[in-house]
């Protein structure tokens, strides 16, 4: 069984590409590489642990911004699981 913790992170990052999602439709993912996260008050960082590498950030097709390869992506963001987040929608 998988544990579950309610968690959100302020993430710094420079975009590498861009895909639909293999398997949820309606989202894309960035391939971001991760400079830098920080705590959200109340929440544990569970981004601190991906620093430096290539993370995978789920965005609805919809989001009013668009990024391309180079961009300097900052957002909120929850963990899922292995380098795999979604976007806070505001």
């Amino acid at each position: 069984m998988v544990t579950i913790i309610e968690n959100w992170s302020k993430i710094t990052g420079i975009v590498r590409g861009e895909s639909p999602h293999p398997k949820i439709t309606g989202f894309i993912q960035l391939k971001v590489t991760l400079e830098k996260s920080q705590a959200v008050k109340e929440f544990p960082n569970l981004a601190l642990s991906d620093s430096g590498k290539e993370i995978l950030v789920n965005i609805p097709v919809e989001f009013p911004m668009k990024f391309k390869k180079g961009d300097k992506f900052q957002s909120t963001v929850r963990k899922v699981f292995g380098q795999e987040y979604f976007i806070k929608m505001k």
